[in-house]
């Protein structure tokens, strides 16, 4: 007989400047923890990555996706951020447990302000440790279970929606291409809006996708080492037909020896994104820069335009999903108003953070700082990441 039963990994970071520990966390939930998480037919695997180092720690979740995160009060990562809060930003999935030797009610309640899923006093008891450790795990699955039902929902939408979209520019191009008929001037006009208020909602149904697509529990990231020129020069060739009929000039200036560790597929929509707004609130030969630099800390991609700019009023406001900019000089832009915010879900996923800087009726410059942890982003580190392949 064939078993349908499916074996569930869960992935587990612990990172403590007590080896023992860590070591002793690891060594009860390797044991204890599968035989809890069983249920039926169904078993549970556990893997645990003892990281020794904070930076590892926050590397691992940000590439490896554990479920749970066990982390102490004292970690900090290399640039003195508190470890915890970074975690949480970067993966606001992960069950983090914090473990401290002086808990009171004070320091719970600032641990589930930073983000901690459980907290968990020292010393603590095997079946303490167990408790915590299913508590986090239930905020884990809770909200995986609802970016899981976002993403179901977005693909059904996203295929009910095209299809009859696909149908409808069919028919519009086959009118305006005079094969049912010679039409006016003005009839071709009308048409030709038309199709290009389905371009807009093309767009609108693809932005939706990337947004779903970002938190979805089946999406698989794809970390890898490569040169920031190869996504760079990637997004300038998608964008050099609508640059040009816009009568904007698209410019670059980065290093090939600039090497980030990412998801290309995540860099390039970040990127593709800040490119799609430099054009579209651009002026007529106006330009678009794109600029790649990096220090000890970060690899940073800068987008800066000659366009209309933006109120400083409504910087606050950019980075909100379908939130779009409000300006009688960027009336009969098209957009979805999830651009941005998509940049920051993914700006995130890194650690980072997304900057702007604007003059009205000068332009803007969006800067995207992706996370780069000492010494272990790039190949022949001292310290090799145990989750790199062969």
């Amino acid at each position: 007989m064939i078993s349908n039963a499916r074996e569930r990994e869960v992935r587990i970071v612990v990172v403590d400047r007590d080896p023992s520990v860590a070591g002793r966390i690891r060594a009860v939930l390797e044991q204890e923890l599968p035989r809890h998480l069983e249920s039926g037919e169904a078993s549970a695997r556990v893997e645990i990555f003892v990281a020794p180092t904070p930076c590892q720690g926050c590397r691992a979740v940000s590439e490896w996706a554990p479920a749970l995160f066990f982390v102490d009060t004292l970690s900090r990562c290399a640039t003195g951020q508190d470890l915890l809060r970074r975690v949480r930003e970067g993966n606001q999935d992960v069950g983090i447990v914090l473990t401290d030797p002086d808990l009171d009610p004070d320091t719970a309640l600032d641990a589930a302000w930073r983000g901690a899923s459980a907290v968990l006093s020292r010393p603590f008891t095997d079946g303490q440790l167990l408790r915590a450790a299913r508590k986090a795990l239930d905020f884990h699955d809770g909200r995986r279970a609802e970016r899981d039902t976002r993403y179901a929902f977005a693909l059904t939408l996203g295929h009910e929606l095209k299809s009859p979209l696909d149908a409808v520019e069919m028919i519009l191009n086959n009118l305006v291409s005079g094969f049912l008929g010679t039409l006016s001037e003005p009839q071709i006009d009308g048409l030709q809006r038309a199709l290009a208020r389905i371009q807009t909602m093309r767009s609108l149904i693809t932005d939706y996708l990337d947004w779903s697509r970002l938190g979805a529990e089946r999406r698989r990231r794809n970390p890898r080492v490569f040169p920031a020129a190869e996504v760079v020069h990637k997004v300038m060739d998608q964008a050099a037909e609508v640059a040009r009929d816009a009568g904007v000039v698209l410019l670059s200036d980065v290093s090939p020896s600039i090497r980030l560790r990412a998801d290309p597929w995540e860099i390039e929509v970040l990127l593709g994104n800040l490119v799609s707004n430099a054009i579209k609130y651009n002026r007529p030969n106006g330009r678009v820069f794109i600029r790649v630099q990096e220090d000890d800390h970060a690899v940073s991609f800068e987008v800066e335009d000659t366009g209309i700019g933006i109120d400083p009023a409504a910087l606050g406001r950019l980075f909100k999903p379908f939130s779009r900019l409000r300006d009688p000089r960027a009336e009969g832009v098209s957009g979805s108003g999830l651009g941005l915010a998509i940049a920051r879900e993914i700006v995130l996923l890194y650690d980072g953070e997304i900057l702007v800087e604007s003059t009205p009726d000068v332009g803007s410059c969006f800067t995207a700082r992706l996370r780069r942890c000492r010494g272990v982003d790039l190949p022949g580190a001292a310290i090799p990441c145990p989750f790199d392949g062969p």
